[in-house]
């Protein structure tokens, strides 16, 4: 039963995957989210992280269930939202992330990150020409314009 469930919310909460050759790791473009957060944000997310290659990541699933996060994980799938949905609680320690979105590039050992509501793209050109993660940010920009 455990495994069947298992099984559903992966393909619930990553479909397939169209470039996956070309992208093989999403994890250098990440934007941690939470159920929270308004649809529009996570309508707006997505559509950039599809474009550039990344992926929403969650703290947890809502209420310790399973069928609650499969239940959320198919609505943002009916309004649109696309990009690949991770849960790490690990990664939110990594960074320390407390609050969401949270938005962070990294080339290696080099971070950028913003905190709060940013679009995407200010971020990048921000992270692009100053930050510590320019060149995987410049890459990830080429892909959203």
């Amino acid at each position: 039963m455990i495994a069947s469930i298992l099984a559903v919310l992966l393909t619930i909460a990553s479909p397939k995957c169209r470039e996956c050759e070309e992208k093989p790791d999403n994890r250098n473009l990440v934007v941690f989210m939470s159920f929270s957060l308004p649809m529009e944000s996570w309508k707006a997310y997505s559509a950039e992280v599809e474009k550039t290659g990344g992926t929403l990541v969650l703290r947890g699933i809502p209420d310790n269930s399973f069928s609650a996060f499969a239940a959320k994980v198919q609505e943002l799938r009916k309004e649109g939202v696309k990009a690949d949905i991770d849960i790490d609680p690990v990664l939110f320690e990594e960074f320390g992330v407390e609050s969401v979105p949270v938005l962070l590039v990294r080339d290696g050992d080099n971070i950028d990150r913003a905190d709060g509501h940013f679009g995407l793209q200010p971020f990048l050109e921000e992270s692009a020409a100053t930050g510590d993660a320019s060149a995987m940010s410049k890459t990830k920009l080429e892909r959203l314009r």
